[in-house]
């Protein structure tokens, strides 16, 4: 899961990837590198497959020789397992946008998959229930399939009926690692999400809880690393080639994403600091037809920086500061204002009342229009320039104030 403000539309996708479908109105991708992913799910499972294959000559009566079966179920848990982790992301996506996120896409990788989405009006609440939806549908699986398997386990008499079995029982336990995986308290892992919703709920500041989950991912990681160093040392022979392998990917991985949570704390502590009275140019509007005198006139008259011209259907469509509006010469004061203004780029507006994190995320939204229009209860009051936002996050602060905002729970 990854909660993130893009400026991608929902039906955008990133470059290779294949769209499959869509599911909480957003496309499911599957991205290049997936293929990858499925041959090495498949170079893991083969060994297991032959083990279970080789005492069934039962099957070779038939015309099935040992390698065809090995084939085949290796197929059916590498489709189990895959087929598990869209789930996964799709209930990410659905229980995101069942807290009214927009879902931007559900990218399926290599190594696993990513769901996005807008994380305004994100909460504590929100934010903890969105990541345990993940891990949770995988327990299910795990629950749904060794459960099963243990019926037909009972009831198989043919060497068909183990064969089922086994896959079952393979899926069980991937899905059952996939969901303890996934719960590592560490970002950028479900777990780490849910400890940073919990530290957020329970300190009101969600930059500290960022650095909580950043430092117990850097914690992990080293205890991975400990761990393996110690059977090493203690067993006096190294560790099987597989576990010594995934746990060290497990521990470049989780540290990996600490990494980018701490680096992601600070921007985050500073956007919490930003104040639309510092931000929100104030202006006024002026009518299509409105002459440069005119605009100038009411600008001066209203005492804001800048006027905002709309549409014949009320829709801002262009804006001009009063440097604009005064340079124009005197034998063209007569013109209409549109003739000095510069377009808004096709925006989305921002609400003036928001603040701090709020703010920042709604901007950064739609963060590809230089110049963005602020609303307060539908009417226009003002402009924020994002070079200037940009530049209030760069501004270094002494320390992260809490929010007194009631959360949601």
């Amino acid at each position: 899961m990854e909660e993130r403000s893009g400026t991608r539309g929902g039906g955008s996708r990133p470059a290779g990837g294949l769209v499959v479908g869509r599911v909480a109105g957003a496309p499911v991708v599957v991205d290049a590198w997936w293929p990858l992913g499925a041959l090495v799910l498949a170079a893991v499972y083969v060994p297991t497959a032959t083990r279970v294959a080789h005492p069934l000559d039962g099957l070779a009566a038939v015309g099935l020789p040992t390698g065809a079966v090995v084939a085949l179920m290796t197929v059916a848990f590498v489709v189990l397992l895959l087929g598990s982790v869209a789930l996964h992301e799709v209930a990410h996506a659905l229980v995101a946008r069942g807290h009214g996120h927009a879902v931007r896409s559900v990218t399926l990788t290599a190594w696993g998959g990513r769901t996005t989405y807008d994380p305004r009006g994100t909460t504590p609440r929100s934010h903890l229930l969105t990541a345990l939806a993940g891990p949770a549908v995988n327990v299910a699986l795990a629950l749904a399939l060794g459960g099963l398997a243990a019926a037909l386990g009972t009831t198989a008499t043919t060497a068909w009926g183990f064969v089922v079995v086994q896959v079952l029982l393979a899926g069980a336990a991937a899905n059952g690692v996939v969901a303890v995986v996934n719960l590592v308290p560490a970002l950028p892992y479900d777990g780490g999400a849910a400890l940073e919703a919990v530290v957020w709920r329970l300190t009101r500041d969600r930059a500290t809880a960022t650095r909580v989950a950043a430092a117990s991912g850097y914690g992990i990681a080293v205890a991975i690393v400990a761990v393996l160093a110690a059977w090493w040392l203690l067993a006096q022979s190294s560790p099987p080639p597989l576990v010594l392998a995934w746990g060290l990917v497990l521990a470049v991985l989780v540290w990996h994403g600490a990494s980018r949570a701490a680096a992601s704390a600070v921007p985050a502590a500073r956007a919490a600091t930003l104040d639309p009275a510092k931000l929100v140019r104030p202006v006024t509007v002026v009518a299509p037809d409105a002459t440069i005198d005119a605009a100038l006139s009411t600008l001066l008259a209203d005492g804001v920086r800048a006027v905002v011209v709309p549409d014949a259907l009320g829709r801002p469509i262009a804006w001009a500061d009063g440097a604009a509006l005064a340079a124009a010469p005197a034998e063209r004061r007569a013109c209409h204002v549109l003739e000095v203004a510069t377009a808004l780029a096709p925006a989305g507006p921002v609400d003036a009342s928001l603040t701090g994190i709020d703010l920042f995320d709604a901007v950064r939204a739609v963060a590809d229009a230089p110049v963005i229009v602020a609303v307060r209860h539908g009417r226009v009051v003002g402009l924020i320039v994002v070079a200037e936002v940009v530049a209030a996050l760069r501004a270094p602060s002494r320390r992260t104030p809490r929010s007194d905002r009631p959360q949601d729970n």
